[in-house]
């Protein structure tokens, strides 16, 4: 009995001790989990004064700069499209009586016009220029509606107190060194953000960035100029800006060639003005914030995540005796956002990406149709489609000027012409059968060309090891494989559409 006794009470000695053993343990790892973690707040907080501190080092260089390196630099007027002026009345197809030999059309050389510009990694996105986010008590919110979406974004009320009351290089560097003691952090992170929820391209996020700018400084453009100037380069992008009387530009560098824009040449880099602004010579400088400033790609490679709003555009044609009518979907705000866009080379239509509604109903509506057809007939069909739903006008007749459609556009405007429709046939083949297309840009017109995956007869080209077979969305009537009689003989400049 006292053995057992014995035994039961050094097992409870044992436990007890075992308990202070890991009350002590847990006690002693809780205290050395907050050193730790005070350390590292104290690392982390001695970090962001170094970095802030760096940010501000490099803030008063360059506003030191602005104050001193202007020159005048002279402005160009913007290049004139390579397009030449297209037929007032296409041609319509006249079936040939025998069988013709299909013509083999050499590219034009160089044989790509334009190619998509692929990112860097090492460029790509943009990276933002800014000192951690201090405290956000004197903060106030601007409303931006931008095409369908609101955005409510916060700032600095100090911000608004950076009102430019003259013109010289001296107000601007002063602007630049008022504006750089804001907190102005959570405004680019919340335009970021915006920016990556819309998924938009470059051209997007400076439309959004004006819009907020335009919205603070509402009776002030120049102010507006400048804010938009600031936040572009706090965002990472090698935006400049210039000034002739008492006016300010945008100097915009852009990776594709935009037409009948002015434009300047700084150095080796060529910038465009935003807005417009009369006169031959501008004041700026020859110098990027960062040497990591990121120049503006136009390409819209994804599709844009605007406001879910539908329209609709009836639309009907025959084919093989049969009667098609229908209903195709596009997103009116995504329209209101190409008309702000630029006069750019054609590769940037023939590759962009278009809205989720379009293409939803582009596929649900003929899908169902080329999935019982071969090939060939599904490519005449579509060929069809685009040749004889749409009505034919020029762009001098419709807008008196140059312009050309993203795809989705044929839907909303009454009229199209060569390259709108041959932009808008290439999306479908691409889309809807898997076929590779690329554009062929003639003198005074724009046609097609389709590498099938079985042997299909008529006019062709060779590019990249691949035949091509060319299709003509504006010679009405004429199938794949037939090219209008001017062009016969003619060597087009190969678009490449990835």
């Amino acid at each position: 009995m006292k053995k057992n006794l014995t035994l039961l009470l050094i097992a409870l000695f044992s436990c007890t001790l075992s308990a202070q053993t890991i009350s002590e343990y847990q006690k002693k790892q809780h205290a050395e989990m907050q050193k730790f973690q005070q350390a590292n707040a104290e690392g982390t907080n001695q970090l962001q004064k170094e970095y802030a501190d760096y940010v501000s080092k490099r803030d008063a260089e360059w506003a030191d700069y602005l104050r001193k390196e202007w020159e005048i630099f002279t402005v160009f007027s913007g290049k004139k499209a390579p397009l030449k002026p297209k037929p007032d009345v296409v041609p319509a197809y006249v079936p040939p009586t025998s069988t013709p030999e299909p013509t083999n059309i050499p590219p034009s050389i160089p044989a790509i016009v334009a190619p998509v510009i692929v990112p860097k990694p090492d460029t790509q996105p943009a990276k933002p220029i800014c000192k951690p986010a201090e405290d956000e008590t004197n903060v106030n919110k601007v409303s931006i509606d931008f095409f369908g979406r609101t955005f409510s974004i916060p700032y600095d009320v100090a911000m608004g107190s950076c009102a430019l009351s003259e013109v010289s290089q001296n107000a601007i560097s002063a602007f630049w060194e008022k504006a750089s003691t804001c907190n102005y952090t959570p405004v680019v992170e919340q335009l970021l953000k915006a920016k990556s929820e819309l998924q938009m391209n470059d051209y997007g996020y400076f439309e959004l960035v004006q819009q907020f700018s335009n919205n603070l400084f509402s009776t002030n453009e120049n102010s507006a100029r400048l804010m938009t100037w600031f936040l572009l380069v706090r965002s990472g992008y090698g935006v400049r800006v210039a000034f002739k009387d008492q006016q300010i530009a945008l100097l915009v560098p852009v990776q594709q060639q935009i037409y009948a824009k002015s434009y300047m040449t700084v150095g080796t880099k060529q910038f465009y003005l935003f807005p417009d602004i009369n006169g031959g010579s501008f004041f700026t400088y020859d110098k990027d914030y960062s040497t990591s400033a990121q120049i503006l790609d136009l390409n819209i490679i994804n599709s844009l995540n605007f406001a879910g709003r539908r329209a609709e555009k009836a639309l009907s044609f025959n084919f093989d005796h049969q009667t098609y009518n229908l209903r195709v979907a596009y997103n009116p705000d995504l329209i209101d956002f190409y008309k702000t866009y630029p006069q750019v080379d054609l590769s940037v239509f023939f590759n962009a990406a278009t809205s989720t509604q379009a293409k939803q109903s582009l596929v649900e509506l003929l899908k169902p149709y080329t999935s019982q057809m071969d090939e060939l007939k599904a490519a005449n069909f579509l060929l069809h489609f685009v040749q004889t739903a749409f009505q034919y006008k020029t762009d001098d007749e419709q807008f008196g000027r140059e312009k050309s459609f993203f795809a989705e556009e044929l839907f909303y405007y009454p009229y199209s012409d060569c390259e709108d429709r041959a932009i808008l046939f290439s999306y479908l083949v691409r889309e809807i059968m898997g076929l590779k297309v690329v554009g062929l840009n003639y003198p005074y017109h724009v046609a097609t060309a389709v590498a099938f995956n079985s042997e299909v007869n008529g006019d062709y080209l060779m590019y990249k090891n691949k035949k091509y077979i060319l299709s003509d969305p504006t010679f009405i009537n004429a199938p794949v494989g037939q090219t209008m009689p001017q062009f016969k003989n003619v060597s087009p400049i190969v678009i490449d559409v990835k």
